[in-house]
């Protein structure tokens, strides 16, 4: 009866239920037939044990199927997934090959761009090579033709003036003896009407005080004779290339080594200044820059600056150059003066 108890306590448990069944068969053989009863009793509850063990196990067989089923879901979906991801790497890599392909045709292009783009380039070189040819060649021909046309006005204005120029008409020659026999044959040209006493007074035209009447560049007097030449606004009345090509140089030729010639012309850079300044109106800049123009020596035609004037004595042998002044006042004008020696 222990047994019997023991074995209805441990029916239930799923392991040890089996063993306990085992366990009564064998008493029963062992024990004959008084045990019987508790055989049967054993077997009964072991039936039962068997029941709930069935029942547990296709409870277990139920849950393994539904899993099977998830799982089976689970690997169909991921059989589709594989299946769209295979088809989307077959598509990927058919577009990577057309990629590569397009990759390559504009490879191929842009190597044919390049070289079309050296070829460019070779030929751009080669027409601006030519064109800095030309260019510098149509520098020269404008630059020739210029001199040219300088040229040609050059000798129409000499020819001009030649055909103006007066002979010199003396109207002071006992003046003049006493200052050469003196040694001290100075020359006031252009001097309209400032007469100076200590000089031989010179203008175009016939006014009171004039000791010659003369064109500047037609005087009565021998190369290397003269002591000094004084002109004071009388070279802004001719062109600058006349200036420099025949006035001045005459006038040097005059001289006599250590002769000097001083100068005076309207002083152009101190007049800007002035103007840019306040100092002086527009009025009278105009007026000394282009002359009161009341008869016809009375246009001006050329400025200088302070280089370029020096320029112009040294160019005609002219030294020891000094600056009398710089920006003097003399009337409306602001002027400057400069005074150079033959050597």
């Amino acid at each position: 009866m222990v047994l019997i108890k023991i074995y209805r306590k441990v029916k239930n448990l799923p392991i040890v239920g089996p063993i306990a069944v085992k366990f009564g068969m064998l008493y029963f053989k062992i024990f004959g037939r008084n045990s019987l009863s508790a055989l049967v009793e054993s077997n009964t509850y072991a039936i039962e044990s068997l029941s709930e063990l069935t029942k547990l196990h296709d409870e277990k067989i139920l849950k393994v199927e539904n899993k099977t089923a998830e799982t089976e879901d689970k690997v169909h979906s991921l059989s589709a997934l594989v299946e769209s991801n295979t088809y989307a790497i077959e598509s990927l890599s058919e577009l990577t090959k057309l990629h590569d392909e397009k990759i390559l045709k504009v490879e191929n292009k842009t190597a044919e761009t390049e070289d079309k783009v050296h070829s460019l380039s070779d030929n751009f070189n080669q027409l601006r090579d030519s064109l800095n040819q030309l260019s510098e060649r149509f520098v020269y021909l404008s630059d020739r033709m210029e001199f040219i046309r300088l040229e040609l006005m050059y000798e129409i204005n000499k020819e001009k003036q030649e055909i103006e120029k007066t002979e010199p008409k003396i109207l002071n020659p006992k003046k003049i003896e006493q200052f050469q026999a003196l040694g001290r044959l100075y020359l006031n040209l252009g001097c309209g009407h400032k007469i100076e006493d200590n000089k031989i007074n010179v203008d175009k035209r016939e006014l009171p005080g004039v000791d010659i009447v003369a064109d500047a560049a037609n005087l009565p007097f021998e190369k290397n004779s003269v002591d000094m030449i004084s002109s004071e606004h009388l070279l802004e009345h001719f062109t600058t290339d006349y200036v420099k090509r025949t006035l001045l140089p005459y006038w040097v030729s005059l001289l006599k080594h250590g002769g000097k010639l001083r100068i005076v012309v309207p002083d152009i850079q101190a007049m800007i200044e002035a103007y840019n300044q306040g100092k002086m109106d527009f009025h009278t800049l105009r007026t000394v820059i282009y002359g009161l123009q009341e008869y016809d020596g009375d246009f001006h035609y050329t400025m200088f600056s302070y280089e370029e004037f020096e320029k112009l004595f040294k160019e005609n042998g002219l030294i020891h150059l000094e600056w009398k002044a710089k920006g003097r006042k003399n009337g409306l004008s602001l002027e400057m003066e400069l005074v150079g020696e033959k050597i």
